[in-house]
């Protein structure tokens, strides 16, 4: 770690879960490296779980906590990065909490890899239980998703106690308008925040972030009719429109398919056929597609031969 490493924020997002914010708290405050901010949003929690906030962050200096009116985990996004200052922010579900060696592990991506803007983490997801499953991945490159995400609502990420970026690509973005939506499930803005403003995204496999799985999720383990999916979609698809608009992005980036492509490490033949349709979908002349096809074929032709060599 070098001497003047970047400086951290941790961005706690709070609604009634008193039950857990504890185990939230203490996981920032016991990184081997210490956070220079952490910051507790609650947004509007009732009178029991604020309590429990309220102990949880104690008279750590170090600890901040904001308190506001209901609004969502998003809104929770937008204040929080406000307050903060950091020059890499790290985002925190108060359901969640981290091992010691967390911030140590994803610092020393930002250390080797100035390139890098984005790093998403494994998880270790804990059940009631007490069983516990670690969704392991081997480190890797994700390179550049501008193009991806434009095209499609692609996922280049994960949920939100597994996200950290870098503050020049979140200020592209936040604070974002809410308009009444994602008052949960909010990482979305961040995923596709961070690929639309041009974060270069590393995946990081070691397993320092804990899931914690307890029925009162927001999201996870719940049951998702064909109505849900398709109001999720549109909402999805909204905030694209929306993050499209605030970054001024214009309409066809076709053209930039066969360069993205290259930065994104060993690819699969499923990634060949998207970002040839990408080029097929564009605006450019004949001629154009032809050659950006051919570029991507040799691109993906050459990459696997490295791989396989490898």
């Amino acid at each position: 770690m070098t001497p003047n490493r970047p400086t951290t924020a941790c961005l706690i997002n709070h609604y009634n879960y008193g039950a857990f914010i504890g185990d939230a708290v203490r996981g920032a405050l016991s990184q081997t490296i210490p956070f220079d901010e952490i910051i507790v949003v609650d947004d509007g929690s009732s009178p029991e779980h604020l309590a429990r906030v309220r102990e949880a962050c104690g008279s750590d200096p170090r600890v901040k906590l904001i308190e506001k009116p209901n609004g969502g985990q998003l809104s929770c996004f937008n204040v929080g990065f406000e307050r903060s200052t950091a020059d890499i922010v790290f985002f925190l579900d108060a359901d969640d909490h981290w091992d010691p060696g967390y911030l140590a592990a994803v610092l020393d991506v930002y250390e080797r890899r100035k390139d890098v803007s984005f790093v998403m983490a494994a998880r270790r997801v804990c059940y009631p239980d007490g069983r516990t499953e670690e969704q392991r991945y081997s480190d890797r490159d994700l390179g550049y998703s501008v193009v991806l995400c434009h095209r499609y609502p692609s996922w280049i990420g994960a949920n939100t106690s597994c996200c950290s970026a870098r503050r020049e690509v979140l200020a592209c973005f936040l604070p974002f308008e809410e308009r009444g939506g994602w008052r949960t499930c909010a990482d979305e803005c961040l995923v596709y925040g961070t690929s639309l403003a041009g974060a270069r995204k590393f995946a990081l496999g070691a397993v320092h972030v804990n899931y914690r799985v307890h029925g009162s999720n927001a999201w996870h383990g719940r049951h998702q009719s064909a109505s849900d999916l398709l109001r999720r979609r549109l909402e999805a698809m909204r905030l694209l429109e929306s993050i499209r608009v605030k970054l001024s992005l214009p309409a066809d980036l076709g053209v930039l398919a066969p360069i993205e492509f290259r930065t994104r490490g060993p690819t699969s033949w499923r990634d060949f056929r998207t970002y040839a349709e990408v080029v097929l979908n564009s605006g450019m002349g004949m001629l154009g597609k032809l050659g950006a096809l051919l570029n991507l074929a040799l691109t993906h032709w050459f990459g696997r031969k490295r791989e396989h060599r490898a």
